[in-house]
């Protein structure tokens, strides 16, 4: 029933997200956000994007009018440059190009809509305590990574430089002042506690990040387009698919491939980052045939690229781990593909292994740990499609974007209704005539059970 007040005749809670990434980009946070955002309007949500021009993305122009409009989520793009955000300078400029015109425009956007600020870059969510501070605005902070400390144990900074004791000091004001604190995973919870008062511990949620259960579906390695592209159809295929940025293990791949170089297996990396022309120089000196690299896929070809593979590998720099999670782990749940993660046993994507026997948990550097594991799962496919099977058996009961933007819709209730102890009562609910928008759904999904076990034994063939 249509009513000018949404779903059920509720009035709609509104968001306001900053985010430097959003649709078309392909990147990690681009498209996470954009599944949030979609979702959260089907959830009866008024959804508004502030976020940067797109960067890769071929028709990046056409998308950079703003306001725009993408799944009945208004849209503003903010003027930033576009340099090679691979480089430390390019991402710098890009950061700086946009943060400062997007501080203006909220200048002079209505103060009532609670915001929901993403740590990309991450010191956005200093804008949300400025704002808080003076215009009382509630804002949810999600916290992808922790930094300064990454930028730390990187060797960016001393961990006693005044940069990074300034930085510390800001995010502690910033988590101070956030309504709700958003983390990705449990060691990074443990941290976070560490750095509040006990009496606001209770603000701090870990919701999981997600990967689009319709899109990416179990489905035969022998079907798979790329797999028949690169004429790989007789070999073991073991997948590196999404950012090879400074805080990934990708040189240990490589020097796995290089060991495993007269065996049937093939390494393919799919996606970009500061570390890919490293790691495709040293596949190239090392006479590596068995390694191939392709750029990021569009988002609708998710599904066909990431089962383009036996295997998914996710690897994290022992340093950053308990700092980030990466989001590639769930897209490979979601394909019904075993995992093996180049990450202790004890890190947010080992204790998931661990718990679902969804794949192998190996320490970073370890070559020939990798080597085993691959080993392992190559000769003994009955242990691989078990494991495939436990794959999207997690992901149906853990990981779909449904659940997890569920858990945001509530945040974003209790922010737009919640009377602050010393400040005016924060409402920002839509009552103006308009009719909830609906992101259109796929009913592309595996089979319901029982046949969904027989149809992923048939997949990991």
């Amino acid at each position: 029933m249509k009513n000018s007040t949404g779903i059920l005749g509720r009035a709609r809670p509104r968001i306001r997200i900053l985010c430097q990434y959003f649709y078309p980009d392909t990147i990690v946070p681009g498209h996470l956000l954009s599944e949030l955002a979609e979702e959260l309007v089907r959830l009866g949500c008024e959804v508004e994007i502030f976020a940067g021009r797109p960067t890769c993305n071929e028709k990046r122009k056409s998308e950079t009018r703003p306001p725009a409009s993408h799944g009945g989520i208004s849209v503003h793009r903010v003027w930033n440059t576009r340099f090679n955000r691979n480089t430390l300078a390019g991402r710098a400029l890009n950061t700086a190009t946009f943060a400062i015109p997007l501080f203006l425009r909220m200048l002079f956007r209505e103060k009532r809509t609670p915001w929901l600020i993403v740590t990309e870059p991450p010191f956005l969510g200093v804008f949300g305590w400025i704002f808080k501070k003076i215009f009382r605005v509630p804002f949810i902070i999600l916290l992808h990574d922790i930094f300064p400390d990454i930028a730390v144990r990187l060797g960016y900074f001393s961990e006693k430089s005044s940069m990074t004791r300034f930085w510390d000091g800001l995010n502690k004001r910033v988590l101070a002042g956030a309504d709700h604190i958003v983390v990705i995973g449990r060691k990074m919870k443990s941290l976070i506690e560490e750095r509040l008062p006990e009496a606001q511990l209770d603000k701090i949620e870990y919701i999981p990040n997600w990967a689009d259960g319709d899109l990416i579906t179990p489905a035969p390695v022998d079907q798979n387009g790329i797999i028949s592209d690169l004429g790989l159809e007789k070999k073991f295929v073991v997948q590196y698919s999404g950012n090879m940025g400074l805080i990934h293990d990708v040189e240990t791949i490589i020097l796995a491939a290089d060991v495993l170089r007269k065996e049937d297996v093939h390494f393919l990396f799919i996606g970009s980052g500061a570390k890919k022309d490293k790691i495709e120089k040293m596949a190239r000196e090392l006479g590596l045939e068995n390694v191939s690299f392709l750029p990021f896929q569009p988002r609708e070809k998710l599904g066909e690229s990431l089962t383009a593979c036996h295997v998914g590998l996710v690897a994290l720099e022992k340093p950053i781990q308990g700092l980030a999670v990466p989001s590639k782990f769930y897209g490979i749940l979601a394909a019904g593909r075993p995992i093996i993660a180049l990450m202790s046993s004890e890190s947010e994507i080992g204790w998931a292994i661990r718990q679902f026997e969804c794949g192998i948990a190996s320490d970073q550097k370890d070559v020939g740990g990798l080597v085993k594991a691959i080993r392992l799962l190559k000769n003994d496919r009955t242990l691989l499609a078990r494991m495939g099977m436990n794959a999207r058996k997690a992901f149906d009961e853990n990981y779909t974007i449904e659940e997890c933007a569920a858990s945001y819709y509530d945040l974003i209730k209790n922010v737009c209704t919640t009377r602050g102890p010393d400040r005016r009562r924060q409402i920002s609910l839509d009552t103006r005539s308009a009719d909830v928008i609906v992101s259109p759904t796929s009913t592309n999904r595996i089979p319901d059970a029982p046949d969904r076990d027989e149809h992923l034994r048939e997949v990991s063939k």
